[in-house]
């Protein structure tokens, strides 16, 4: 029996012990292997699938052709599901056994993407009429256009010069705030330290915390 050895693991980097050559257990490994290994998950691949697939019957015995693919993808864009009707696909999934893999050491303030907590009280806002005033205002300054790329139109977002956690002061201000399309406003958070969050401690410091308690 191989003996217990200290590794971190190649997946999440956390620290374990145990038998496990990489990884510090199968969701892990299930998860790594899905990223790197798995070929039918690639774009080219899936491309060749898809051609291949093309006019071709169904599990169904239908064969359905490009134009009729496209009609209804037109057909269902933008449509909601009831509450009712998410429910009953819940329960169906669950009948069936799908159960996606789930790291749980990732969930919550160990989770890299963690800012502290308040991304409920974010999604409120946005449908508050302070901020939809607010926004409105940042797109109308800029002539709805992108100020990075300076493309018109399109999907604009409004990107805080100084983050919306730590300055709640400045969440309102129309000089804290630029109009920018999605790729440039993903530009400008690639790379860039998450911020502080609104109660004045850093994520590491927050997890520091929990860990201790």
């Amino acid at each position: 029996m191989p003996k217990k050895v200290e590794r971190n693991c190649k997946q999440c980097g956390r620290h374990y012990v145990g038998r496990g050559r990489r990884f510090c257990g199968n969701s892990c490994r299930v998860t790594w292997t899905n990223l790197h290994r798995n070929v039918a998950k690639r774009i080219d691949v899936r491309a060749k699938i898809a051609a291949a697939r093309l006019g071709k019957p169904t599990t169904l015995g239908m064969v359905y052709s490009a134009q009729w693919r496209q009609n209804i993808g037109l057909a269902l864009k933008g449509k909601k599901h009831s509450i009712r009707w998410k429910r009953a696909i819940s329960r169906g999934l669950r009948r069936a056994g799908v159960r996606p893999p789930r790291n749980d050491h990732l969930v919550g303030p160990v989770h890299p993407n963690w800012k502290g907590g308040h991304s409920r009280a974010r999604g409120k806002d946005y449908n508050s009429p302070a901020y939809r005033a607010f926004r409105a205002s940042v797109l109308k300054r800029d002539n709805w256009k992108c100020q990075d790329c300076k493309k018109r139109g399109g999907r604009l977002q409004v990107h805080h010069l100084k983050a919306w956690g730590p300055h709640p002061q400045l969440r309102y201000s129309i000089e804290n705030a630029v109009t920018l399309c999605r790729p440039c406003h993903l530009g400008r958070h690639r790379g860039v330290p998450r911020p502080v969050t609104v109660d004045g401690r850093t994520r590491l410091e927050k997890l520091t915390t929990l860990i201790s308690a």
